[in-house]
Parts: C-alpha cells; sequence; structure tokens
C-alpha cells in the first residue's frame, strides 16, 4: 500500500544532561518500528491542518531549578510519498491527511501539544508544562500524554494535583500497549478510543463526556447554598421558592441539575473542575486583570446574559418655602413678556404722536394707562362718513384687544399655579448638574474589603469614563468628586429623609439639603422614588436622557477559568438566556 500525504510527527524531549533523547511514534508510520505496532491512525484527524508546535528555543517549564534543563521540541519528519500540493482539490479527491494542500480558509486548523512524560523524572513536570503553556497564551486543541503509566493510575493522579486553564482535550497513550484513551478530571475512569471506529473523529473527541456528580464540583463565586429540599433545584413556577430566588441562583440550580455536577465538594479535598463567577461589575481593571494581562490563570468571558444596569437621574426637592416674587412671571414666556414691554413703549409712542388733543405728559399717561387698564373713557370725534376712525382709535382699540386675550390667560394660569403647586427648575443634564452646588447621592454598591460599602458609580463607571484629558472626562471626573454614596437601605434611607435625619455614607452622617439628586441604577432607583412618593413632602423629577450619547451603565458579566468545561456552561447559558427564561427570572426576582 503506497503512503500518500501521510506526515509522522515525533515528539521529542531534549535533556541536556543525556545523550540522546526518547522517540514516540506517534502520528502516522514508522517504518523503524513494528509493523504489527498500533499506531494513532491519522484517519481520527482526517482532513484538517496540524499547526505543530517548532518553538526549538522556548521553554515552556515553570520552574527554574531542575527543569529548566529540559526542552521541548517538535519535529516535523518529512511529507511521504508525493509532494503535498498547493492548491484546494478537486471535488473527490480527499486525500487522507491535509497539512498544506488546503489552506485555513477551507479547512479548521487543528494545534496539538505532545507531552511525553518518559522523559520526566517526577510527574510534576506536567503541571509545569500546562502552567507554561497556559502563561504563554497557548490553548492547543488536543494535549496528547504519551507515556508508560497505566491509564487507570494516571487518571488519580490527574484529577488530584493537575491545575490547567486550556480548554484543551486531553488524549493519553499508553506505549506499552499502543492504546489510546480519552481522559478528563471529571471521567470515572479513562475512556478508551478505538481507532478502527468510523465515529471516531476530531468533533466526536472534543465532546465532554457526561458528568457525574460524585466526580464534577464547579465552585459559582457568590453561589447559591445547597438546597434544603430537592424540589428547590430550580425555579419554577412555585411562588413559595421560585420568585423568591435571585436570578442568578436560579440559573446555578439549573445548570448543575442538567448537567449533572455538584455545586458542594462530595469528598474531602476535592478540587473543582471549574469556576463560574457572576456579580462583579465590569470596568477597564476588570477587563485589563481577567482578560489582557498575561498570567498563567486564564479567564473567559460568557457573552450571555450580562446584567446591563441603566443609571437613572432622579432629583428631589422639598414642597413649600420656594415662592417669590419671581413666580409671578412664571405664568407667560419671556419673549410674551418682552413683547408686551416693547409694545406698551410703541402704543405710548404712537398715542403721543398722532393723537389730535395735544396736552400735557401727564394727560397722555393718564389716557394710556386708562386703555390698558380697561377705564378709558376716551370719546373720539365725529369723523362723518369715513370707513376707519381715526388713528388714535384704531391703535387703542387693537391694544386693548390683544391686552385683553393676555391678561386673561395670564390670569387663569396664575390661578391655577396658587392651586396647584409645580416643581421648581432643576439641571436636565450632567453639564448642568456638575455646575449645581446640589450634593449627588447613590445607592449602587458592592462590598469591597472587609465587607465596607463601595460605591459601584464612582470606581467603575465615573471612574472608567474620567479616563483621559477631553472636557467629558473632566466632567465625569468632577461628578464622582460630588457623589456621595448612601451606605443604608434605600426604606431606612427615605424614612431619615422624610423625617429631616442624617443619613450614613461614606463620608460620615450628612443631613440632605432641600434639594438634591440621586443617581442610582434603575432597579433601585424605582424603588426610592416609589417610596418618596408616599410622602407629600417633596418634588419626584425623573430626568430621562441626561446623559446625552454617553449614557451611564454598569455592566455585570458571567465568566469563568478556561478549560474544557467553559462550552457547556456557555452554550447552557446562552439557552437560557436566547429562551427568555433568563430574563423572566431577572424580573421576577
Amino acid at each position: 500500500m503506497k503512503n500518500v500525504n501521510r506526515v509522522r510527527v515525533w515528539a521529542q524531549f531534549i535533556d541536556n544532561r543525556r545523550e540522546k533523547g526518547s522517540r514516540g511514534d506517534l502520528l502516522g508510520s514508522n517504518p523503524h518500528s513494528n509493523a504489527e505496532g498500533r499506531t494513532l491512525h491519522h484517519k481520527i484527524f482526517e482532513g484538517y491542518i496540524f499547526n505543530i508546535l517548532s518553538n526549538f528555543e522556548n521553554n515552556y517549564f515553570f520552574w527554574t531549578e531542575s527543569s529548566s534543563e529540559l526542552k521541548i521540541s517538535f519535529i516535523l519528519d518529512k511529507v511521504e510519498g508525493t509532494p503535498p500540493r498547493h492548491k484546494f482539490p478537486r471535488r473527490g479527491e480527499s486525500p487522507d491527511f491535509n497539512l498544506i494542500s488546503i489552506s485555513t480558509r477551507y479547512s479548521d486548523s487543528c494545534f496539538i501539544l505532545v507531552a511525553d512524560i518518559y522523559t520526566f523524572k517526577f510527574y510534576l513536570f506536567l503541571d509545569d508544562l500546562l502552567e507554561g503553556i497556559s502563561y504563554a497564551n497557548l490553548d492547543p486543541h488536543f494535549i496528547l500524554i504519551h507515556t508508560y503509566w497505566p491509564a487507570a493510575e494516571f487518571l488519580p493522579v490527574f484529577r488530584r494535583h493537575t491545575p490547567y486553564w486550556v480548554s484543551s482535550t486531553f488524549l493519553f497513550w499508553h506505549e506499552p500497549s499502543r492504546n489510546l484513551y480519552r481522559i478528563c478530571v471529571s471521567c470515572r475512569e479513562p475512556i478508551p478510543i478505538s481507532l478502527t471506529s468510523p465515529v471516531v473523529n476530531r468533533h466526536s473527541l472534543r465532546i465532554v463526556p457526561p458528568m457525574e456528580k460524585s466526580f464534577a464540583f464547579i465552585s459559582h463565586h457568590e453561589g447559591p447554598p445547597p438546597p434544603r429540599r430537592k424540589d428547590m433545584t430550580s425555579c419554577s413556577f412555585r411562588p413559595y421558592w421560585g420568585l423568591e430566588t435571585w436570578f442568578p441562583t436560579c440559573v446555578v440550580y439549573v445548570l448543575s441539575t442538567h448537567l449533572n455536577y455538584s455545586l458542594v465538594p462530595q469528598y474531602p479535598r476535592q478540587r473543582s473542575i471549574a469556576w463560574v463567577s457572576f456579580g462583579e461589575s465590569a470596568g477597564n481593571v476588570f477587563y485589563e486583570e481577567k482578560f489582557l494581562s498575561k498570567s498563567m490563570i486564564k479567564f473567559k468571558l460568557l457573552n450571555h446574559a450580562t446584567l446591563r444596569s441603566e443609571f437613572v437621574l432622579v432629583l428631589y426637592t422639598e414642597k413649600g418655602g420656594n415662592l417669590d416674587f419671581f413666580k409671578l412671571l412664571e405664568p407667560l414666556d419671556f419673549w410674551i413678556w418682552a413683547g408686551l414691554g416693547i409694545g406698551f413703549l410703541v402704543t405710548f409712542f404712537l398715542i403721543c404722536g398722532i393723537s389730535e388733543i395735544k396736552g400735557n405728559i401727564g394727560n397722555a399717561l393718564f389716557t394710556v394707562f386708562s386703555v390698558l387698564l380697561d377705564q378709558s373713557q376716551h370719546a373720539p370725534k365725529d369723523v362723518g362718513n369715513l370707513i376707519f376712525p381715526n388713528k388714535t382709535t384704531l391703535l387703542i382699540t387693537t391694544w386693548t384687544l390683544t391686552l385683553s386675550i393676555i391678561s386673561t390667560c395670564y390670569k387663569g394660569d396664575l390661578f391655577s399655579y396658587f392651586v396647584t403647586e409645580t416643581p421648581p427648575k432643576t439641571p436636565d443634564t450632567l453639564e448642568a448638574l456638575s455646575k449645581w452646588g446640589i450634593p449627588i447621592t447613590t445607592n449602587t454598591r458592592y462590598p469591597g474589603y472587609r465587607e465596607q460599602m463601595e460605591s459601584t458609580l464612582k470606581n467603575y463607571v465615573l471612574a472608567d469614563l474620567a479616563q483621559g484629558d477631553d472636557p467629558y472626562a473632566k466632567l465625569y471626573a468632577r461628578l464622582a468628586d460630588k457623589t456621595i454614596l448612601l451606605t443604608g437601605k434605600v426604606n431606612y434611607i427615605v424614612l431619615n429623609i422624610t423625617q429631616n435625619l442624617p443619613l450614613n455614607t461614606d463620608r460620615g452622617l450628612i443631613k440632605m439639603p432641600q434639594t438634591f439628586a440621586s443617581l442610582s441604577d434603575k432597579r433601585l432607583s424605582d424603588r426610592m422614588k416609589t417610596l418618596m412618593s408616599r410622602s407629600n413632602r417633596y418634588f419626584t423629577q425623573e430626568k430621562p436622557n441626561f446623559g446625552g450619547a454617553t449614557s451611564v451603565v454598569s455592566r455585570i458579566p458571567w465568566y469563568m477559568d478556561n478549560n474544557e468545561y467553559t462550552g457547556i456552561i456557555k452554550k447552557g447559558l446562552a439557552k437560557l438566556w436566547e429562551s427568555g427564561i433568563y430574563e423572566n427570572w431577572r424580573k421576577k426576582s
């Protein structure tokens, strides 16, 4: 049988203290090995391009004392048979193994890391290798462990000691028996893989085996406590439990039940196979530390079910004590008052100029004011058969009619101002709010160091928006300096405000002035507005779209450490979110 397009990949670990490293024929056929010996057949990875790690100088071991002498090398020996083709094959042509002939735009690449434990003096070197490739931002599709250890003895040690932050699928190649196994930390025992089975391919190997609660423990940050009864492991229509459960708790219960993993350790010193977190506000520091900084521990952001909380600006003004002379001017607009003043002067001079009765200034003023006050006794002369009366009468009649209409509207509006109280004018934008001398309060908080309450608005939202030297950044910096965190519960805050008592804040005890602003997330803002509306002492004014183009929003995403279980958690969370179940739980919690 002619070997066409077959690749021999040698995994060789070079120990500087040895003259010759070990060699293992793992992929393809070895002409020097026993012809009857079983090899890892390349058809498992048929149709995919292999990106073989070939950085001979890099040392991915983390320790520096003994392991620094070890080097990892992956040698691509040759392509047997005909030279590789550099174009996409025609339909019907399906070579057994494609290395260079198919471009990555036609086929997915496959990255395999081969770990030969024959050269390891201790098993802990494998931990160093996995930590090293994680720190180097490598995430292979497969990690093939080549060793003489029996698979049944290797798996308990692997489950107990190996920390890894890669989403790789672990394969175990037992050299003495030439058998291939699928291993994972949630597996009860190694899963043998039949190389001759037609259903065995790359995608089937990547599927996570079914989990068991006794071996699969996933830790959830701020997760739920163990349920008291089995019927309390989900958020259903039951009003006595489901509607009173926090929606992330509902998600955790449902995922653990559906995927069959435990929420608490099942035996002493059991390590969690994954770590999921929800409840941390996302900011620049969050993204940089969790996802961008170079570190050994890697995290993945779960794109679905991110909680988006928009901050709402509400201004509270105490009723009474605000009436003054300028309230008399509020029924009419500024331009109407200006038009009346200009019209009065124009009418005055016109009457004085065109009147046929010439007298002193006192008589003229008396005549004008008598007309304006609807007390005019002016009797025009007989004009005979003229169509229009004299000019003075026409002007006075027009002015009297106009003034009568405006006066009637003004009297009605002024009466309504005395009957119904109107809220005072308050700033509508962040720019105007920063110029006012009123305090800005917020109640959106999170527990910080030693359970001390910290402001989400100041530490996450405004802190990120205030970065830079542009005018908007300076505006948000001023707002952050003026923001006061109210550390109490909403009902106690409203009670102290209505009773004119001081409030607990991050700056000590402070008594709220007659007018103050609240900038909290919509859930807390609506709760405070409802409680404040029950007291008739304050005006409540909500300012929609106060932020303009830049909205003040806080985001709380789901994220977890990177491993082979990240995908199933991500898919389960996505199904709950896309079906609308997640949003329904969130609204009812």
